[in-house]
């Protein structure tokens, strides 16, 4: 890495978890997400409250086993829980792998089982069903939209109630399952179907967000009071790039991934 890279890097946070709690001391109460619920209200969290959520589900996934650098996977549109799983994976060590929800179910199974993710994160039932006959070693599916039977399939709650759980009994667990993590380590797994056979996975560590992050704030072109309308595919490496970036400045995003509603 060159000289002018380091300098961006010398002082900065090590991970995306870390990212995350300098974040909060930074603009603890100011606006970091809003977003629509199914009756189209909108709802708003400070940065203090989406670290807290990240940490829920961040305790949520220690609970279900899932260590440090080991692959959680993510198949669903962009929506706020989206961003938060995605963070609370970072924010516990481990690594997220990104599925876009029009994969085929073979290479959905390919990518998932290639990735050794033990834990898929799915919009809903459609996409879970992808694991159906796959030879993979997911222990749990967690469901965004859905019941779960609490064991094998969890709900969205369910994850979070796990995670409060733990951490009434261990209020440092997340920070503490990181220990050790810094900027060479595991962050993200992409697939990318390349030109022939099967998807690539390319593997992202933390530095690559975190000098996407404050490499975009020594540009200056993006102010801390700006706002955001995120709605690109958060399984694409630009639309991860963008939450770096928006972690590094502090900036507001509205997060609505539905594609009709952007123009009526």
């Amino acid at each position: 890495m060159n000289a002018e890279a380091e300098a961006i890097l010398e002082g900065k946070p090590q991970s995306m978890g870390d990212l995350i709690d300098w974040r909060v001391t930074q603009t603890p109460d100011t606006e970091a997400f809003r977003f629509p619920d199914a009756d189209e209200n909108w709802h708003s969290l400070t940065w203090q409250q989406t670290r807290q959520q990240v940490h829920e589900l961040g305790a949520g996934l220690l609970s279900l086993g899932v260590g440090q650098q080991q692959r959680v996977a993510i198949s669903s549109n962009t929506r706020i829980e989206w961003i938060l799983i995605d963070l609370a994976i970072n924010a516990i060590g481990a690594a997220t792998t990104t599925v876009y929800p029009n994969t085929a179910p073979e290479d959905f199974q390919y990518i998932v089982g290639h990735s050794a993710s033990k834990v898929l994160v799915a919009e809903n039932a459609e996409q879970a069903d992808k694991l159906d006959g796959g030879d993979t070693q997911v222990a749990a599916v967690v469901l965004i939209d859905g019941e779960g039977d609490g064991e094998h399939t969890l709900s969205w709650q369910q994850l979070i109630d796990r995670g409060k759980q733990l951490l009434a009994d261990d209020p440092d667990c997340v920070t503490q399952a990181r220990a050790g993590v810094d900027l060479d380590s595991l962050a993200t797994l992409i697939y990318t179907s390349g030109t022939t056979g099967r998807p690539k996975g390319v593997e992202l560590v933390q530095r690559n967000w975190i000098y996407v992050g404050f490499g975009a704030d020594k540009l200056d072109i993006i102010q801390p009071d700006d706002l955001q309308y995120l709605w690109l595919p958060l399984s694409h490496v630009f639309g991860k790039c963008l939450i770096a970036i928006q972690l590094a400045i502090g900036f507001t995003s509205a997060v609505d991934g539905r594609v009709e509603k952007i123009v009526h």
